[in-house]
């Protein structure tokens, strides 16, 4: 009877099951990049902050142990994830131009002593 009602309802179901569509999509793609060959960025994140941290709370002549160097008063945990090219993904490397490595991920980590 209350046709101004019928609408609004209407609208409402059609913006939530777009919502829903939008989420699965979303999940989808996500599963699909993961998949892709990427680095699991989240490890090193962990791996230099665990690091960092061990070097921090031990002897300051240990830091070197765990990779940590020194500027201007503070410690500094560079690292440097490389992936290995193949011939196949870089073209350069038949005709000798390619490099054999390429620099996928950067992290430095600065921290007071």
């Amino acid at each position: 009877m209350n046709k101004r009602g019928d609408i609004a309802v209407v609208i409402l179901v059609l913006g939530v099951l777009a919502l829903m569509i939008f989420a699965l999509l979303s999940f989808y793609l996500s599963g699909e990049r993961s998949k892709g060959g990427g680095i699991n960025s989240a490890f090193y994140l962990q791996e230099v902050y665990n690091n960092g941290e061990s070097a921090r709370f031990s002897d300051e002549s240990l830091a070197y142990k765990y990779g940590v160097s020194e500027e201007e008063g503070r410690f500094v945990l560079d690292k440097v994830v490389m992936k290995e090219e193949s011939w196949w993904e870089n073209p350069k490397d038949l005709i000798g131009e390619g490099e054999d490595e390429v620099e996928m991920l950067k992290i430095k980590y600065v921290f007071d002593k």
